[in-house]
């Protein structure tokens, strides 16, 4: 559900929330019922935060929701505080289902209440769901999907924020008992639930009676015999329907692991679910008034053409006889860690389907109408082979666009030592985002901190070569050389137009992050990185994959990504010396160094070396580096926040000695932990 990819509306507001000035009107404006300049700030301050559903998923949450924010959904219950509303946007893009999108086309909002930078948002619109053939049936369905927002917010210039503190969502009731009572009663989908409490909750898994080689039939045969759904549509009481739902936030958090069980168990809360029956006669009712049903109703009719509020598409197929556990990866993060180099290629060549057409990776890129693209991604060769693994880019695969890139955690369970405790990258990932979806106060320090390897039950002791928690858990740490790093695939960005003479500026063009570094005007360069991406991207939201996500260090956009000098080798073609690293400009004489950082001259330099150039948007307001820095030939490998905790003789030594891959000075890189120990 993704109910704000874009707000069709941009508006200007001066700081006193007095003036307004409309650019583009929307064609029902007049349905929009925007009374006054404080509802049309409503919508303008949402529409300038950048707010986007399908983002909560990252930690751009702490951004427009409150702390303790409350979210319901009538079936399902309340969600309190930002992780549990993470967990819910999160099931939508989860192993259940393939594409989850919005009709933007379909939106619509209504100002319900706008009072002292207080609003209270209704909006409506359809929905798309595709669900994963490998843990459903595989349907696809239409559905009205609505929700009302209570948030605060400010202006600050031209730019707002939003603080989110009430959410109420509705789904129909037919789209509910065709999701749990038709889609989700398959074998592939209760072998989804046991192998989830099997793998990730073997400790529940043993309490509910289940071991050895009977272990998964007699789960299977406990499952089954429990109701679909219960009455009035909700999924949150003792049936399968909530177990299959809780199955998908066990399998990357197994606080979720007791709502597995079939008999009573508390979770860390001391809440007992999929078993609670209490207060399972609320409804709809006593959320949504009968005013906003009649506009649900007729939102929905005009889209459909009769009074129904959902349609399926495809019922899928039916329920194939699963003999062991299903071939999904039950979080998206397993298929990251999975990917092979070579995985993120969409093969050459013309493809015959098994339905006797031919296409092409390339033909899918460059289809503009995403249905098209879509049912092509979906389709298998004459081989049997989907279309989605010879053409992973293509049909926009997640793995291929993740935030860490190509980085993994080995050995995510491998215990070792961290500032005196036992820790390892899963408790790493789990500190993450453990302060409801805030980091752990001690997340950025246990990263930036040694790692001390457990061999035969003993520790080794800390020595100055260890590597860091960083290096050692790149992905749970967020390691920058993964998060900064660009993208390698080769993408297709949309067409873009002038809002106001609806020129095309740009047309639907493939392009590389490293073709932007060639690009000498900045304003046309940030032009690209603001286009979109275009592939079936159902994780980031149609229009909310941006170049500037699959291109961090080119765009420069992320201040902590463009000042990291390049490690690799840059191509100078064109003169004598064919290739060049960052750190020879530290033996140029300064002529040669100032024409190398020129970056009207020598762009691809100049970009890729801004401190080994002393880029001046780099020295001002300077932050210590989070990268790992090596001195003395790899003998050291430290971080500034442990340059800032050593003594007075460490400080001078790593604050004055060279970096070995950059050839700048430690105080460079660490002007924060290194002030006052310059020599």
């Amino acid at each position: 559900m993704k109910l704000y990819s874009t707000l069709p509306i941009y508006i200007a507001l001066t700081t006193s929330n007095v003036n307004a000035t409309i650019h583009t009107m929307p064609e029902n404006f007049g349905e929009r019922n925007l009374q006054n300049l404080k509802e049309l700030a409503c919508l303008g301050a949402l529409q300038l935060s950048g707010f986007n559903f399908a983002e909560l998923v990252t930690a751009k949450i702490n951004d427009w929701v409150s702390k303790d924010a409350m979210l319901e959904l009538v079936p399902a219950g309340i969600y309190n505080g930002r992780k549990s509303i993470q967990e819910y946007v999160n099931f939508l893009y989860g192993p259940l289902f393939n594409i989850y999108d919005t009709l933007s086309h379909t939106q619509y909002y209504k100002v319900m209440s706008a009072e002292s930078n207080q609003c209270v948002l209704f909006s409506t619109g359809i929905n798309t769901a595709t669900l994963n053939p490998e843990t459903t049936k595989g349907g696809k369905a239409e559905v009205q999907v609505s929700a009302r927002l209570h948030y605060d917010y400010t202006f600050a210039g031209s730019s707002a924020s939003v603080s989110i503190k009430e959410a109420y969502i509705h789904y129909p009731e037919e789209y509910i008992s065709w999701f749990f009572g038709d889609q989700l009663d398959t074998k592939q989908t209760r072998m989804f639930t046991c192998s989830v409490l099997e793998k990730y909750c073997p400790g529940v898994y043993k309490r509910n009676g289940f071991e050895g080689e009977t272990g998964r039939d007699q789960c299977l045969e406990t499952l089954r015999n429990l109701p679909l759904v219960e009455e009035f549509g909700n999924f949150r009481a003792n049936s399968q329907s909530c177990r299959k739902y809780h199955s998908s936030f066990a399998a990357v958090n197994e606080d979720h692991c007791p709502h597995l069980s079939f008999y009573p168990l508390e979770d860390v809360n001391g809440q007992i679910k999929c078993q609670d029956i209490s207060n399972t006669q609320r409804t709809y009712d006593d959320v949504f008034s009968k005013e906003i049903f009649k506009i649900i109703e007729a939102k929905a009719e005009d889209h459909f053409g009769e009074k129904v509020l959902f349609r399926e598409i495809d019922s899928g197929s039916k329920s194939p006889e699963l003999t062991g556990s299903p071939s999904v990866s039950p979080t998206v993060k397993k298929e990251i860690d999975e990917l092979k180099n070579d995985e993120c290629v969409d093969k050459p060549g013309e493809i015959t389907l098994n339905t006797g057409s031919i296409s092409s990776c390339q033909e899918i890129q460059f289809l503009e109408i995403k249905s098209e693209r879509e049912m092509l991604c979906k389709a298998t060769t004459i081989g049997l082979k989907l279309m989605t693994s010879r053409c992973p880019v293509a049909c926009g695969r997640h793995a291929c666009y993740s935030f860490v890139g190509s980085c993994k955690d080995t050995e995510k369970n491998k215990k070792f030592i961290n500032l005196n405790s036992e820790k390892s990258c899963k408790t790493v990932n789990y500190l993450r985002t453990s302060e409801e979806g805030n980091k752990n106060a001690w997340y950025d320090r246990i990263c930036s901190s040694y790692a001390q390897p457990i061999v035969n039950g003993k520790t080794t002791d800390i020595s100055l070569g260890l590597e860091l928690v960083q290096d050692r858990c790149p992905s749970a740490c967020q390691n920058l050389k993964c998060t900064c790093g660009d993208n390698p695939i080769s993408f297709v960005t949309d067409a873009s137009y002038n809002s106001i003479t609806g020129d095309r500026l740009e047309v639907m063009k493939e392009r590389t992050c490293s073709s932007l570094y060639g690009i000498k005007e900045y304003l046309y360069r940030n032009v690209l990185c603001l286009l979109n991406v275009h592939a079936i991207t159902p994780q980031f939201g149609q229009d909310s994959l941006k170049v500037f996500y699959l291109c961090p260090k080119a765009c420069g956009f992320r201040k902590e990504c463009f000042c990291r000098d390049s490690k690799k080798i840059l191509p100078t073609p064109n003169y004598q010396t064919k290739t060049r690293n960052c750190k020879d400009a530290s033996t140029y004489i300064p002529k040669h160094r100032n024409y190398w950082c020129d970056e009207l001259k020598q762009p691809l330099f100049a970009r890729s070396c801004p401190i080994q150039c002393g880029n001046s948007y780099c020295l001002e307001d300077a932050e210590d580096s989070k990268d790992t820095i090596s001195l003395h030939g790899g003998l050291i490998s430290t971080s500034c926040w442990l340059i800032s905790k050593g003594d007075a003789s460490f400080k001078d030594n790593a604050c004055n000695a060279m970096e070995d891959d950059l050839q700048v000075r430690g105080h460079m890189l660490c002007p924060k932990a290194c002030d006052g120990s310059i020599i």
